[in-house]
């Protein structure tokens, strides 16, 4: 443990049990695996730690779940062998001040959630009757899956794009319709087929065949 000097560690202590800290430093680890410093409230946040190995619930050779906690973020702390020298996180919380992403005592039992600093989601909603899984990222754009709608919706300010490379796309539904609010173009490099089993309507104000 490093006084605020940051100069190298200090005598061992035991420390059982579990301790809160404060995140003070999330670069520089000089091993580079993903390590934090906290400072310690109960010591007037003047000491620093020493590198903190984050706990995470998957964890292997370049794979894993990464949330790596934010400077100003409570996190709790354990110590290897009770040795203040080696600490770990093992988990985030909230306080007083920093709140939930999920309000209302009546739905903490049914919304699971990511949500990041910038305001990005992914929310799991397992109401009865109301299931839904909902992705929005930090402009509002979402995809929205309703499990009682049965329905899969996309909705976004700019566009969408679907490509395949050399494969294929296929749509596949007892109705499919498109609807352009300016224009629509079909262009086939090399060919265009339209099978019908039934009619064929073309409309429009002109029509031209080449």
């Amino acid at each position: 443990m490093n006084g605020s000097s940051d100069d190298g560690p200090g005598n061992e202590r035991a420390m059982p049990g579990v301790v809160v800290g404060l995140v003070d430093q999330t670069t520089g680890d000089p091993e580079q695996l993903g390590r934090i410093r906290v400072r310690y409230p109960w010591l007037n946040n003047t000491v620093l730690s020493n590198w903190c190995r984050v706990a995470s619930f998957f964890a292997g050779d370049g794979v894993g779940a990464y949330f790596l906690p934010a400077k100003g973020d409570e996190v709790l702390i354990a110590f290897e062998a009770g040795n203040i020298n080696v600490p770990y996180v093992i988990g985030a919380l909230w306080n007083g001040k920093d709140q939930p992403p999920v309000t209302g005592q009546e739905k903490q039992q049914d919304i699971r959630m990511i949500k990041t600093r910038g305001g990005s989601t992914i929310r799991i909603d397992d109401t009865k009757g109301a299931e839904q899984i909902e992705i929005v990222d930090i402009s509002g754009d979402r995809i929205l899956f309703d499990a009682k709608k049965k329905s899969v919706s996309v909705t976004v300010t700019g566009s969408i794009e679907l490509s395949a490379g050399a494969g294929s796309i296929k749509l596949s539904a007892a109705q499919i319709e498109i609807d352009a609010t300016s224009s629509l173009k079909l262009n086939g490099p090399k060919e265009v087929s339209i099978d019908s089993g039934g009619p064929v309507s073309v409309k429009g104000s002109t029509i031209r065949l080449n």
